[in-house]
């Protein structure tokens, strides 16, 4: 049985944008937005903040087209970190988006676009 893929991406997020600017690293640290391709279960997803001046961390994030639950997160317990499971149960595009606040205002939500998930069977 193989290991399961691992995608690492840094995110850093600029609050003084309106709307606010979520830029997401890949773990060469080059600028990426292309959906995700998921062929095999349990590949992980995992998100760090960095530069991080704005004590921002990570909640719950927005998940839809998920109708099964393929994909389950867990945030560490600082809030810089989240990180995706995906049991690539069904063949689908999920569709998520990141949420962060600032620990010092909790009440404003941040919500980025659409990073996408598309779930697809190993050829």
């Amino acid at each position: 049985m193989s290991v399961a893929p691992a995608f690492n991406f840094t995110v850093a997020v600029n609050i003084n944008e309106v709307p606010p600017v979520f830029t997401i690293y890949d773990d060469k640290h080059h600028v990426t937005n292309k959906p995700i391709q998921v062929t095999q279960p349990n590949t992980t997803i995992t998100y760090q903040l960095i530069d991080n001046t704005d004590e921002l961390v990570f909640v719950d994030p927005l998940i839809n087209h998920d109708p099964h639950h393929d994909l389950t997160y867990n945030i560490a317990d600082d809030g810089q970190t989240i990180t995706f499971t995906d049991s690539d149960a069904d063949n689908e595009t999920i569709c998520m988006q990141l949420q962060v606040i600032q620990s010092t205002t909790p009440a404003k939500i941040y919500t980025s676009p659409d990073p996408q998930i598309r779930n697809r069977k190993e050829s």
